[in-house]
């Protein structure tokens, strides 16, 4: 078998028996996944729509108000009992005939003020409903006519949105193209962070025990480096998978309890050019971990350099409201170009589906050519740096081992 297989194969056993490494791949997810599950179901038993609403209206605001029928998929309105004065609607309450009431005194319609007896808050759904009834019945009281005010409180209701050349969008299509850019994104993030810590880890702590002396007699740097690079990256994309699935767990789940969830299409073939743009930056950054294994001295030094490097990964995450709100900006463009941040930058900017081809292909070709000079560069002070042992190697040696043929 190929060496650099060999050791490839050898540095993913190694590491995936590790403890660490189990508990970030599986115990770490199930138990993200296990607190969201508990904060859903605490939440849907907290602010489970009220039975029934009561009101007490001596000014006839809602006298002649009716609720419609609510559109498919929505909840249904809360039913809103009346009642002659306080006292009934608070026997009411006590006797659990209603959750809750609400005064609306006759000067509402300039006041404004009203008060909620029973509970400390409505529920979403009891909220919305006294809400659309008043304001029917302050309409209704304005003179407007009921199909007037019906349009209204839902004027854009009925919206049919297309392209200049008429095809139909889908509107709810933009929530899954940021879906999946965001998940594509912090997926990318974990692996580059485990993948590439490991690593450095790895290499540095060979470097430390001089068991690199040995292997380097049987094998050459290149072999080396592109094993563990290659183990350590199928490692890290072993954690994104374990992810992914949990991810994909959740969202099946959510889909099954929130109807409106159903009508957010995913639109993988935004993750066509991300199959281009994450191989590339997991290379660049690997690179980039080799070579700072050759110049530190220990693992705890080497970390942190590797911390500037992913913090560095991470800035179109810190900025996602530019690239949401001004995606085509030179902040957005030049983050999706800069090959340090281009493959998360670029997965942001897929979100609106306005990148210019011409800049997806540079972002490719820029990340392309860093990814291979720094592998380049990395093997050539690791070359030199890998038998150093105590010494950090000088910025002068570091351009001294990238001259050298």
């Amino acid at each position: 078998m190929n060496r650099t297989l060999l050791v490839a194969r050898h540095e993913y056993g190694r590491q995936a028996r590790r403890r660490g490494f189990l508990l970030a791949t599986f115990g770490l997810p199930l138990l993200v996944f296990a607190g969201y599950t508990l904060l859903f179901l605490y939440l849907l038993n907290s602010v489970r729509p009220e039975a029934s609403i009561g009101y007490v209206d001596p000014g006839g605001l809602l006298t002649d108000v009716s609720l419609p029928e609510p559109a498919a998929g929505e909840d249904p309105w809360v039913p809103l009992q009346p009642f002659a004065d306080e006292a009934a609607a608070e026997a009411a309450r006590a006797s659990g005939q209603i959750a809750a009431y609400a005064v609306i005194p006759p000067d509402y319609a300039t006041s404004g003020a009203l008060t909620i007896y029973g509970v400390e808050t409505l529920s979403p759904n009891g909220r919305t409903t006294l809400q659309a009834a008043l304001n029917r019945g302050l309409l209704a009281q304005a003179g407007t006519p009921p199909a007037v005010a019906e349009r209204a409180l839902e004027p854009l209701g009925e919206i049919d949105a297309r392209t200049p050349a008429g095809a139909v969008i889908n509107q709810l299509a933009p929530i899954g193209r940021g879906i999946v850019a965001i998940m594509g994104s912090l997926l990318f993030m974990v692996t580059i962070f485990f993948s590439a810590s490991y690593l450095l880890q790895a290499l540095v702590e060979e470097k430390e025990n001089r068991t690199m002396e040995v292997v380097t007699t049987s094998i050459t740097p290149w072999q080396l480096i592109g094993g563990k690079t290659l183990g350590l990256g199928l490692l890290g994309l072993t954690i994104a998978l374990a992810w992914l699935g949990v991810v994909a767990i959740a969202w099946m789940v959510g889909r099954a309890f929130f109807t409106p969830l159903r009508e957010v299409p995913l639109p993988l073939d935004t993750l066509v050019p991300l199959l281009f743009v994450l191989p590339l930056g997991y290379l660049l950054f690997a690179g980039l971990m080799v070579a700072i294994s050759a110049v530190v001295t220990t693992a705890q030094e080497g970390q942190q350099f590797a911390g500037v490097v992913t913090l560095t990964a991470a800035l179109p995450l810190m900025a996602t409201a530019i690239f949401f709100s001004d995606p085509n900006g030179l902040i957005a463009t030049f983050l999706s170009l800069f090959p340090l941040t281009a493959p998360v930058g670029m997965a942001l900017r897929l979100v609106t589906g306005a990148v210019p081809l011409w800049q997806l292909v540079l972002s490719v070709l820029l990340l392309a050519l860093a990814a291979g000079l720094a592998v380049w560069g990395a093997a050539r002070i690791f070359r030199v740096g890998m038998l150093q042992y105590g010494k950090r190697l000088s910025l002068q040696d570091t351009l001294r081992a990238l001259r050298t043929p």
